[in-house]
């Protein structure tokens, strides 16, 4: 059961999504939008009502336009990101300028025969949007975009174009932009990349070099807190861009009941080590080291607020960063025990966050023995 309070143009489901149904409601003077989750763990939104939508609708996952609703006005989807798709119904007879713009997600869509009018770029910086079915009386003008913002260049029967006459199709191709990778020295590990698009977040290739350990890619060539992807977030733009390799010397050593472990290249706000007396790591740990503002280091066990002072430094470089290092022994180990060590240079957000954001992958994987 949905509690709501019916206040116009105003969520009615106060408490976001009900329990059971994790549906919310928000009614408008002559429609209702319906928001819900599917038992996948997707949302899709619905319109239903009759006339026109004159106001601003939040949308959400794919979107159901149903029958009744006749004018789409100027902007009223504006800047909805995460819409994947959009149903329209047959009863539509209007879209307004610039309806769709910066809704960035929507990948395709087919606009109904009953439409006779159509604003002008409906698709304003619709950057995911690769296919547009018109099978209105009206042409359609393509999506139009700043230019470090473009996702696709467009054609219609093969051809470049910049409008969609009724009855014709139009497909994107990513548009390609230049790619600069600087390798410090390293070399590329599989297929060089000279270009990019921005339909989706491109994952850079790894890098090697003799005697050190790859770290990631920065946008600026002065640390070696390296990402893996072209963007850390998915806020991404065009445009002619330059990525440098990152590469760290690691070295460990088992003492007693300890490991020492040095970094040089290192400026990491956090320095993540993950130890593991298994080799398929089943049974894996992982400390957080800190440097605190008194210049003392610090571990944190996983799941631990608590922090334990350890013996090591950091030194910095201002002039050659490169030189900067870290050195630590950590007194966590059993005696007379083989551990497979790696490293990661950013505190950990999950999994799912990780691949999606592009943080930095395991380097300084090591297998050392405790004394």
């Amino acid at each position: 059961m949905v509690l709501m309070l019916t206040i116009l143009g105003q969520i009615v489901d106060i408490n976001t999504f009900a329990v059971e149904s994790k549906t919310r409601e928000i009614l408008f003077e002559n429609f209702k939008s319906t928001v819900e989750e599917t038992p996948s763990g997707d949302f899709k939104t619905t319109l239903s009502g009759s006339g026109a939508v004159t106001e601003h609708v939040m949308l959400f996952g794919n979107v159901f336009i149903l029958d009744g609703i006749t004018v789409l006005e100027k902007e009223v989807f504006r800047g909805n990101k995460g819409v994947y798709s959009v149903s329209l119904p047959e009863t539509l007879k209007s879209i307004g300028e610039k309806c769709f713009c910066t809704c960035r997600d929507i990948q395709e869509i087919a606009i109904p025969s009953s439409v006779t009018s159509i604003g002008k770029n409906p698709f304003y910086d619709c950057q995911r949007l690769k296919k547009i079915v018109n099978n209105s009386k009206v042409s359609v003008d393509a999506p139009k975009f700043e230019d470090y913002r473009r996702g696709y260049d467009y054609y219609v029967d093969g051809k470049p174009a910049t409008k969609v006459a009724p009855g014709k199709t139009m497909i994107g191709k990513p548009h390609k932009y230049k790619l600069n990778l600087k390798l410090n020295g390293g070399k590329i590990v599989g297929k060089k990349m000279k270009t990019y698009d921005i339909v989706k977040n491109t994952i850079l290739p790894r890098a090697k070099k003799k005697g050190y350990d790859f770290v990631g890619w920065t946008d600026e060539n002065d640390s070696a807190n390296g990402i893996s992807k072209l963007w850390r977030a998915d806020l991404i733009v065009g445009g002619k861009q330059t990525r440098y390799a990152q590469f760290c010397k690691v070295k460990m050593t088992g003492k007693k009941k300890s490991i020492q472990i040095k970094v040089t290249n290192s400026h990491f706000p956090y320095l993540c080590v993950y130890y593991s007396t298994k080799k398929d790591r089943s049974d894996e740990k992982m400390v957080k080291v800190v440097n605190d503002a008194s210049e003392k280091l610090h571990y944190y066990r996983e799941g631990s607020y608590k922090a334990v002072k350890i013996k090591g430094k950091r030194k910095y470089y201002e002039k050659d960063r490169k030189k900067t290092y870290i050195s630590m022994t950590l007194p966590i180990f059993k005696s007379k025990t083989k551990y497979y060590i790696r490293l990661k240079s950013i505190i950990p957000y999950g999994e799912e966050m990780e691949k999606e954001y592009g943080y930095s992958d395991f380097f300084g994987r090591r297998t050392v023995r405790v004394k």
